[in-house]
């Protein structure tokens, strides 16, 4: 079940309100016998828009674990607050709000008229059923303990938005170093497909080489304040308070420390999110959670840092606890830097890939580097993957995303290790996670880290194999790691870079911005004017694409628009065509599909070999599908709501009877070889073609709203056109056996004359007895 936020912090049942924060006691099971504690943390909806209460779940004595009670000391009002434990009920559920205390510091040791909460249950990272508890104190406080809304003494409706700010440097000079800071910002409120559009990232600026990131970021602090109390503003003629806040940063490893105001990982305790020690950042047993660093900790250290008098006093504290002389630049902000500054997912596993790659290429010997690269100009890469530079001469010139291709792409060439990479990187940046989902993930970075340290002592105590331990924490803050991923953020940061080199080199921050301002002119002139293409600059002169504006073809669908093709197919490329059983479907998929119960009067059909066309979904963004004859797309069954596979033979288009053309993908289906998840590629699925004409070939084009997300590659197993040697399985020649008696089968022993110097494989490629 998948559950949405409403955007409301109270809700009220039977004449009482109840706010998020509040401790509660309401009924926990089916029957509404059993009486629980707990704290509502949101107020959400389900998919049929029913209400529904997020509890976080209190725990009693005779409800913690076997082997904690004979530990623990039986009183009525003593609670453990369950971690990470939440239940959805339906507000009729609720029984009454209860004062339930946090006895952060052993304040209400004599209280019998509270309930009170002492300790933390949680199961040891790392174990399976260890079950172990931590004092409150060590915990993250919720926004809502310490942020107050500020006063609406107008009463006006209050509109709240919280700022995505990332910040990333690069290198201007390949010889001297020489660094520019690039700061983005984007409004963390819009639909995951409104914030995956390059456009609605925006540049704050740049720090110039030398410059003080503190003091660039000031007056955009200055900002945020102001905003944090409230700014009213009117909307469409209607007054709002508008309420916003710095809700999350994300930066790389070095950079993100200095933000919390910590020490660089180079010093002893030199990560920001935990004490733990460089020699121990491999270490699977340490208590991460215990040993957290928690704000309102670090607050009292620095009160007992300026304490201090001498200048080596302060060193040596600073030293002692791995925070910086330098406090964190939005310290002055309602903020929590060790909860909404979380660890980079995506600078973390492209570093670990890209270590994992350079270890890789040093072990081949120069005949196993070139029939690497052999195999690898085999490959099938995707079509819409941007040129890979060649990963045994040219490693560092890869881009991150780079990284994360080259590990879909090498578990085919190489296995065993890079499997388990592919599989734990698919893993973590996965869009929806289940509860199930976050112990998966768990053991995967947990396995992923043991087999690189074990397999490659390199890994050992590097910070990013110290992040798996956090990473599943970050999962569970912010529902999955996609929402922290920088993906399209770097590609923002990308564009400046690559223009880096075109500037003049004295003034790049100036240079730079003022083309960032003219792009975004440009940009707002074309989303203001959907009729650019015809629209008349000059006498005879048109903005257009290309030099050859294609034939208006009439969408069927409203939410599409902007379609064109191009390149006819030629008679020879659909002489294996079954025409007749074409007209055959497509005569049916009139019927059944676009509604149109009559005889088709126009025999004529034409084949293309690729479609574009833009997709307007139900948030207003726009998709924009390119798809042309050999990918693979996906089809939704419509029985059972089950993805199926099928690779396009051509693009049919069609005059229909109202005159207007339609268009249409002719298929071959893939049909999935059972058991075939249990291979040695990385546990992906393997398919074949499938010749039944029977099934529907033909198929409008609103069945793709979405470009391809799967890639499909041929795994060469009998002698094709481009012959055997040429395969992914290291150049080796392939065979199959043959049913042929006429030929000879019996020989004698003495034509066998050595050992045998070939060793034949298996390569299981249909369904065999073992499965």
């Amino acid at each position: 079940m998948i559950y949405f936020k409403v955007g409301i912090t109270s809700i009220t049942v039977n004449r009482k309100t109840y706010y998020t924060g509040t401790s509660i006691i309401f009924k926990s099971d089916i029957n509404n016998k059993k009486i629980s504690f707990g704290r509502i943390r949101a107020i959400v909806h389900n998919e049929d828009k029913e209400i529904l209460i997020k509890v976080e779940i209190y725990l009693e004595f005779h409800e913690l674990p076997q082997t904690l009670q004979k530990k623990k000391i039986f009183l009525n009002n003593i609670l453990w607050l369950y971690k990470n434990q939440f239940i959805f009920i339906l507000p009729k559920n609720l029984v009454t709000s209860q004062e339930i205390l946090f006895d952060d510091n052993d304040e209400y040791i004599n209280n019998q008229n509270n309930y009170i909460i002492k300790e933390i249950l949680y199961k040891k990272p790392g174990t399976e059923a260890t079950w172990i508890t931590r004092h409150i104190k060590f915990r993250h406080f919720l926004p809502l303990e310490y942020i107050q809304e500020p006063k609406n003494l107008k009463n006006l409706p209050v509109k709240k938005i919280f700022l995505d700010l990332y910040f990333d440097d690069f290198g201007i000079y390949r010889t001297i170093y020489h660094s520019l800071d690039g700061v983005y910002i984007q409004v963390g409120n819009m639909p995951f497909d409104l914030r995956k559009l390059l456009k609605n990232h925006f540049i704050i600026g740049f720090v110039p080489f030398g410059a003080s990131f503190n003091e660039f970021i000031k007056p955009f602090v200055r900002d945020i304040q102001l905003l944090e109390k409230g700014i009213p503003m009117k909307i469409n003629n209607i007054e709002y308070l508008i309420i916003g806040g710095l809700g999350v940063v994300t930066a790389d490893l070095p950079q993100g420390n200095d933000l919390c105001g910590i020490k660089r990982y180079s010093a002893n305790h030199g990560y920001r999110n935990c004490f733990v020690l460089r020699e121990q950042l491999s270490d699977k047993n340490y208590n991460c959670l215990q040993n957290a660093r928690y704000l309102h900790q670090i607050k009292k250290l620095r009160q007992q840092y300026n304490l201090l008098k001498s200048i080596q006093e302060k060193k040596d504290f600073a030293t002692k606890y791995g925070i910086s002389i330098q406090l964190s630049p939005f310290s002055y902000l309602k903020f929590n830097p060790f909860q909404q500054i979380p660890q980079d997912a995506y600078h973390a596993v492209s570093g670990k890939i890209a270590r994992l790659m350079e270890i890789t290429m040093n072990l081949l010997s120069e005949s196993g580097k070139k029939l690497f690269i052999k195999n690898w100009k085999y490959f099938k890469f995707s079509s819409t993957w941007s040129k890979m530079p060649s990963p045994t001469s040219h490693s560092r010139s890869h881009f991150m995303s780079d990284y994360q291709r080259f590990t879909m792409i090498v578990p085919f060439i190489l296995n065993q290790v890079w499997s388990k990479m592919a599989i734990c990187t698919k893993t973590i940046f996965s869009l929806s996670f289940l509860n199930d989902d976050y112990k998966k993930l768990e053991i995967l970075l947990q396995e992923e880290r043991d087999l690189l340290i074990k397999i490659f002592p390199e890994f050992k105590n590097l910070p990013n194999m110290h992040i798996n331990f956090h990473l599943i924490q970050h999962a569970l803050s912010y529902t999955n790691l996609i929402n922290i991923s920088v993906g399209v953020k770097e590609m923002v940061h990308r564009t400046f870079k690559n223009f880096a080199s075109h500037t003049n080199k004295k003034e790049i921050d100036f240079d730079l911005i003022k083309r960032y301002i003219t792009m975004e002119g440009i940009r707002n002139f074309f989303d203001n004017n959907p009729n650019y293409k015809n629209f008349n600059l000059f006498n005879d002169w048109y903005i257009t694409s290309g030099l050859n504006i294609s034939e208006e073809i009439v969408s069927p669908f409203q939410h599409i628009q902007n379609i064109k093709v191009s390149r006819q197919l030629k008679k020879k490329e659909i002489q294996n065509f079954n025409l007749n059983n074409i007209s055959i479907h497509l005569l049916r998929v009139y019927t059944n599909q676009l509604k149109k119960e009559e005889l088709l009067t126009n025999k004529k059909i034409k084949f293309y070999n690729s479609i574009y066309y833009e997709v307007k979904n139900e948030n207003g963004v726009i998709n924009k599908i390119k798809i042309k004859s050999g990918d693979v797309i996906e089809i939704e069954e419509e029985t059972t709501e089950k993805l199926t596979y099928a690779i396009v033979r051509a693009i049919i288009s069609h005059k229909g009877n109202d005159t207007n053309n339609y268009l249409f993908f002719y298929i071959k289906w893939y049909n999935e070889i059972p058991g075939s998840e249990n291979n040695l590629l990385g546990g992906c699925l393997q398919f074949k073609l499938c010749d039944n004409e029977k099934w529907d070939v033909i198929f409008p084009i609103n069945i793709v709203d979405q470009q391809q997300r799967v890639h499909f590659v041929h795994n060469c197993t009998t002698v094709c056109k481009t012959g055997s040697e040429n395969n992914l399985l290291g150049g080796c020649l392939q065979f199959k056996l043959c049913d042929n008696e006429k030929w000879d089968v019996i020989f004698p022993i003495n034509i066998v004359d050595q050992q045998q110097r070939v060793h034949f494989v298996h390569n299981c490629t249909t369904v065999c007895k073992t499965g």
